[in-house]
């Protein structure tokens, strides 16, 4: 923390904290963190629908199809829209091919999950 703001200026906690572990020559396991967040799954995803639908959600059916290109929602999800179910599908598939070696030790599951179509 080099650039530290001035109410924590003098406070070196992290500072002091970090030089007694690099003092410490003690073996420390890793431990290995999955970290997930905010997956917001849209199980009503429909890939080709129109992305820029204008709502806080779009990439469903009712959007419409796409008429031009860009509005197009491609497979793996556009950022005007919630996660297609394909993408946390691909996670886990992926997630479930790590060998025991590299598979996390602790997966923490953070945020919300819930589409953002606040209109239902």
């Amino acid at each position: 923390m080099r650039d530290k703001p001035e109410s924590i200026k003098n406070n070196d906690f992290h500072d002091k904290l970090y030089d007694e572990i690099k003092a410490d020559k003690k073996e420390r396991k890793t431990v290995k963190v999955l970290h997930l967040s905010d997956p917001h799954p849209d199980f009503e995803y429909f890939e080709g629908s129109n992305a820029n639908c204008g709502k806080p959600v779009c990439c469903r059916i009712d959007d419409g199809l796409a008429e031009k290109p860009e509005d197009f929602a491609p497979k793996y999800g556009h950022p005007n829209c919630d996660a297609p179910s394909i993408v946390l599908e691909s996670a886990f598939e992926y997630l479930r091919s790590f060998s025991e070696e590299d598979k996390p030790d602790l997966i923490l599951w953070t945020g919300d999950n819930t589409p953002h179509d606040v209109w239902k």
